[in-house]
């Protein structure tokens, strides 16, 4: 079995689909990302998303569970984890739909691999983090509200020495950045 990480799909999002991830149709996009998924993916692997599977709206999050119902049946129900984000809807009929494909669906998530530290899931960076970048100034390659106070106001984490944090949320095209001592799993 294989754990594998990622975040912000966004599927059925026009804006990050054709400016940001620079596709020729939204359907390209979509298709790209859940054929990567089902290439890499095998029965019995792990996923876990990290937020923003779509923009979050309805249609958008039918959608979204459509494109994902193969790569459910790969890996199998059990296997699905997902943590949301800022465009994940909590309301009941999201939870329920989401459900069909996604076995364990929550806001932060503490995973414990093997004899490695423990893995703490969340869509959106530390307070350290952020704080950091407050200072410093968005870094190249980063969404320009992804530090935005107001968006992560009450869902950053406090940084925890013991712990590594897996992240999305930022669309940071450097995933790892080892003075910041997260790792950020943005599908860019």
């Amino acid at each position: 079995m294989t754990y594998w990480f990622t975040s912000d799909l966004h599927l059925g999002h026009e804006n990050v689909a054709l400016t940001h991830r620079g596709a020729r149709s939204v359907e390209q996009h979509d298709q790209a990302i859940v054929s990567n998924l089902l290439r890499c993916l095998q029965s019995g692997d792990d996923l876990y998303i990290l937020g923003d599977l779509s923009l979050g709206r309805k249609r958008d999050v039918d959608h979204a569970v459509t494109l994902l119902e193969p790569v459910s049946r790969r890996v199998g129900y059990r296997h699905m984890h997902l943590v949301r984000g800022n465009h994940d809807p909590k309301a009941r009929w999201a939870t329920l739909r989401l459900a069909e494909v996604f076995s364990t669906i929550t806001d932060t998530m503490v995973l414990q691999v093997a004899d490695m530290p423990p893995l703490i899931l969340s869509h959106y960076p530390s307070r350290q983090v952020a704080n950091t970048v407050a200072h410093t100034g968005v870094p190249a390659g980063c969404s320009s509200n992804a530090f935005d106070p107001k968006v992560l106001y009450g869902n950053s984490l406090t940084r925890d020495e013991t712990h590594v944090l897996l992240y999305g949320h930022t669309h940071d095209q450097t995933p790892t950045r080892p003075e910041w001592g997260r790792f950020d799993a943005t599908s860019e």
